[in-house]
């Protein structure tokens, strides 16, 4: 069965499972709500939640999964911490783009892919359209 896009608690979980922040307290998946509330995108007056996108956004700001890889010259990792999170964070941006498209989801102003993965990596050129990102990885 497919994933249930417009199902609000069950894109807050999946965020959680995807992402594996800690929430101790529940105040991390009250947050996590309010993203995807704020992100969703809509098609045929239906609102879709979008966990990849708050996925990444999730990592890019959670303190206790960023590390130091690099302190003059001496690299080294602590025991637990995520290695590199920005292959992640881009594949999780690239499924939202795909499923943006697949599902022909309106984004509001300001929570599209594009933007992200220009602010992370500079890897999508500054006003392509997530459609051009998804097309170019389904055509190479």
């Amino acid at each position: 069965m497919p994933f249930d896009y417009t199902d609000l608690s069950a894109c807050n979980t999946r965020v959680l499972a995807r992402t594996q922040i800690r929430d101790t307290d529940g105040s991390i998946a009250t947050e996590i709500g309010y993203k995807l509330e704020e992100s969703a995108g809509e098609a045929n007056s239906t609102t879709y939640y979008r966990p990849f996108y708050v996925g990444a956004v999730m990592l890019m700001q959670s303190r206790g999964d960023q590390t130091v890889a690099m302190a003059d010259g001496a690299e080294f990792f602590g025991k637990g911490q995520r290695f590199n999170l920005q292959p992640t964070i881009e594949s999780m941006l690239r499924e939202q783009a795909a499923l943006d498209v697949s599902l022909g989801l309106t984004i509001p102003d300001g929570y599209d892919t594009d933007t992200l993965l220009n602010a992370l990596c500079g890897c999508q050129d500054e006003g392509q359209s997530s459609s051009g990102t998804v097309m170019a990885i389904m055509t190479s």
